[in-house]
């Protein structure tokens, strides 16, 4: 059947396009945080030595992309001041390293654009930043047949990535298509030239021709070694999301301020919560696609929550989550022990550790087992 969404994050957040020294990004808001430093685990490297390894991160947060300094050196700049944590607006220019530094900007694609036709074609987002295509340009990119759907053609890409596990960047990485042709091409607004498509096709294991075929009308092709291939691919991805985005997060939880601070305590609250989901999506893969590299990435997810969670509980503002988890650990009791000991469900002490709401009769009989262990 042919693919009947279209490809775009679904969150109604704009797709980001964030250019840098000539180099251009595309960014989805189902893309996960994505980093800017110098060298790895950063997905967008600046080889420059006023840059730190992971300098600053791009995520979708809510209703908005948010741009953070990850304890960066030299810094984040906005108008020559430096900032810790910017909302990007459309048309923003930022500098890194420097207020006259590496210069970086940020401009929206509207993710809700209708689909596109080879006969109706309309410019990139990108050559709209730097002036509009030409005809002769317009014809290069778009050298098809009347009445070809590209846009079939994109969405069925963009499904077919998505069902194998490649990210946009993976293909980029690899030369097979550039991010920026590859999200004109899945959006419907340019078609790539024939040795593209080839490339296109092979890195998705398809047979040539198969884009060209979907563009006019035909079925999408199906394979039977597809969900074995997804396993294998799907791994390697979540394990490099688990190590860039853990990677963030440690160098966050180095740079929160001392326990006694009270900016410790709301700082904490909010790597705790994305260690909470990361934990929660490695722990998901873990038991979707087993192995060893997963089985240690959610080991080290863990230990790193478990370490945030004892610290937090020595605050002076702890809360009855964080002291319950540090006593039940200290007291080597599982969640289930504590849950008997207190008479409540067990999923009660998962919500209260998770900072989720409960009854104030279930939150007062863990309050007291809680300081049961902790004055033992």
């Amino acid at each position: 059947m042919p693919p009947s969404r279209s490809p775009h994050g679904e969150s109604g957040l704009p797709i980001l396009i964030v250019r840098f020294g000539g180099a251009e990004e595309v960014l989805r808001p189902d893309d996960g945080p994505v980093f800017i430093g110098r060298e790895l685990p950063a997905q967008i490297r600046i080889s420059d030595t006023r840059i730190s390894r992971t300098h600053a991160r791009i995520e979708s947060a809510g209703t908005q992309w948010t741009v953070v300094d990850e304890a960066s050196t030299n810094g984040v700049f906005l108008e020559g001041e430096r900032v810790s944590t910017v909302p990007v607006i459309d048309g923003m220019t930022l500098h890194l390293g420097h207020p006259a530094g590496i210069e970086v900007k940020f401009s929206f694609i509207d993710p809700d654009a209708g689909t596109i036709f080879a006969t109706q074609v309309m410019p990139s987002r990108a050559h709209d930043i730097d002036g509009a295509m030409t005809a002769d340009e317009a014809t290069a990119r778009v050298d098809v047949q009347a009445g070809l759907d590209i846009a079939r053609a994109g969405a069925a890409v963009t499904a077919r990535r998505e069902e194998l596990g490649v990210s946009q960047r993976r293909l980029s990485d690899e030369s097979v298509i550039g991010l920026v042709d590859l999200e004109d091409f899945e959006r419907g607004r340019s078609w790539p030239d024939e040795s593209t498509r080839e490339k296109v096709e092979q890195a998705l294991r398809w047979p040539p021709g198969t884009i060209t075929r979907v563009a006019a009308g035909d079925e999408v092709p199906e394979d039977d070694d597809t969900e074995t291939l997804s396993d294998s691919v799907q791994l390697e991805v979540m394990l490099d999301y688990a190590d860039i985005a853990l990677d963030g997060l440690v160098a966050r939880i180095a740079s929160l301020p001392a326990v006694s601070d009270p900016d410790f305590a709301p700082q904490a609250a909010q790597q705790l919560a994305q260690l909470r989901r990361l934990q929660a999506t490695t722990a998901d893969a873990a038991r979707n696609a087993p192995a060893l590299e997963i089985m240690l990435a959610l080991s080290e997810v863990r230990r790193t929550y478990s370490d945030l969670m004892l610290r937090a509980a020595a605050a002076p503002a702890a809360t009855l989550g964080q002291r319950l988890y540090a006593a039940r650990h200290r007291a080597q009791l599982s969640a289930q022990e504590v849950a008997v000991a207190a008479g409540v469900d067990v999923d009660a002490v998962t919500a209260v550790e998770a900072e989720r709401a409960v009854p104030d009769e279930v939150s007062a009989a863990l309050g007291s087992v809680a300081a049961a262990l902790t004055d033992r």
